[in-house]
């Protein structure tokens, strides 16, 4: 072949080909697919892809894959899927029931320039599709090599396998825009091995970046925090969800098998039965680690931070907490670190034949009390908010009747007063609680709190 002939030829590579150049970025305006008509669901089932149904513009599988997770469906369940669901979404099983076939999944262009940074999908050329927010890129690696579940070694790149599927085009994502692919998979050849940059993070050679953060009264280490005999500024607790160190412990307190940031676990949330990795904490760009649920519904419960799933945990109820209730619930936690001198709050114990609703709400109360000492002393005299709904979770109470009944014993003997009576949402446009304090039977029996350390209360 002549000079002339090569570069004729490179310069039509490049013309054609711009995601060969290096630092070419995302690939947006870049699709290589030749016409011919996308395969379809039985055709990949064919070539052995384990695939499964998924609702209209959802990510919710219409059909249990628990049976799936070595074997892909047969062709004929695939066939009569699509018969029983002819305008549904479509998902491929990833890992062991695909042969090994996993999905590099970018969100953004900062993604695809980090994987460009890495090697890139230079040296393969398997199949892609441009996603509802970016692109996925599939390959196969030896079975083995799938049980790694799921990696986040960037912000916006996931690397799934064994225990996830992904969808695949033609789907219509949840925002309205359609998968499409920009290189349709050779149904006659096995999917191209990854690169070896995949292959090296799926391994344990590539760390997840994570940066080392210094915020407030210590360092990147969760000994640092603990209290020294000042109050804890609530800014300074809510900074702890920056601290690596600090989010591994904190999700070991949940039960949490966590071996690292990015790093997946079975996700610890209420509700979730599920036994394979569903979750994984990570630090997005700007914002503390937070808890990513591989199996949400809707974008709205993907992401949740620590100090709410240590709460859910801790009273098998889901929500999103108050500012108010983060500080508390993150006191709470450096206790059960052992990272926090609890004071002690001298107090009269109901008599043994109380009600056990009541003891333990007398605890929970006495507990909240120390716990909001440490960050805003005076708590014993002023009160604090202690509403049923917040009672019953604080205190594991499941029955709204048992808190009642409850309350009002230690109402009705004087263990319990109303400081400070609420506020309807028309004062002011917003409720406001209650305070409660301690009643005439602490009062009785003393005049002030004894601050000393050690005794913690229990609920």
């Amino acid at each position: 072949m002549t000079s002339a002939r090569v570069a004729a030829r490179k310069s039509r590579v490049k013309r054609t080909r711009p995601w060969l150049i290096r630092g070419s970025g995302p690939p947006q305006l870049v699709r290589l697919s030749t016409g011919a008509p996308a395969p379809t669901p039985v055709e990949l089932a064919l070539a052995t892809w384990g695939v499964i149904p998924v609702a209209p513009r959802t990510k919710r599988a219409l059909v249990s894959w628990a049976e799936f997770e070595t074997y892909p469906p047969s062709v004929a369940q695939v066939k009569d899927w699509a018969d029983q669901f002819s305008s549904c979404n479509w998902e491929v099983l990833l890992g062991s029931p695909s042969g090994g076939i996993i999905a590099v999944d970018i969100d953004s262009g900062t993604g695809h320039r980090w994987c460009d940074d890495q090697g890139g999908f230079r040296q393969r050329s398997g199949p892609w599709f441009e996603t509802g927010r970016g692109w996925c890129y599939l390959f196969r690696v030896p079975v083995e090599l799938c049980t790694f579940g799921k990696l986040v070694p960037h912000a916006d790149v996931e690397i799934l396998g064994n225990g996830h599927c992904h969808v695949i085009p033609p789907s219509i994502h949840e925002n309205g825009t359609q998968y499409k692919w920009c290189r349709q998979p050779n149904l006659t050849k096995p999917v191209p091995l990854a690169p070896k940059w995949v292959l090296d993070v799926i391994r344990g050679k590539v760390a997840a970046p994570v940066p080392a953060v210094s915020v407030g009264v210590a360092s990147n280490n969760v000994s640092s925090y603990t209290s020294t005999g000042r109050a804890f500024r609530i800014g300074e607790l809510a900074a702890l969800a920056e601290v690596p160190e600090v989010a591994l412990a904190v999700m070991r307190l949940c039960g949490c098998g966590v071996r690292g940031i990015g790093k997946s676990f079975r996700c610890p949330l209420p509700g979730h039965t599920d036994q394979h990795p569903s979750a994984a904490l990570y630090q997005r760009p700007g914002r503390p680690i937070a808890l990513h649920d591989f199996h949400a519904c809707t974008k709205e419960d993907e992401w949740w931070p620590l100090v709410d799933v240590f709460a859910a945990v801790k009273t098998g109820n889901l929500r999103r907490l108050t500012k108010a209730e983060r500080a508390t619930w993150w006191l709470r936690a450096l206790v059960e670190l052992r990272r926090v001198d609890l004071p002690t709050i001298d107090t009269p114990q109901p008599p043994g034949d109380a009600p056990e609703a009541a003891k333990k709400l007398y605890a929970g109360f006495v507990y909240l009390l120390q716990l909001r000492e440490i960050y805003e002393p005076g708590q014993v005299e002023r009160g604090a908010p202690y509403s049923w709904r917040f009672a019953a979770d604080w205190c594991g109470i499941g029955s709204p009747t048992t808190v009642s009944k409850g309350m009002r014993w230690l109402f009705e003997r004087g263990f319990l007063r109303i400081a400070e009576q609420g506020s309807s949402p028309g004062q002011g446009g917003k409720r406001r609680a209650a305070l409660l304090a301690l009643g005439k039977a602490y009062a009785t029996s003393s005049s002030s709190p004894s601050r000393q350390s050690g005794a913690e209360g229990e609920v």
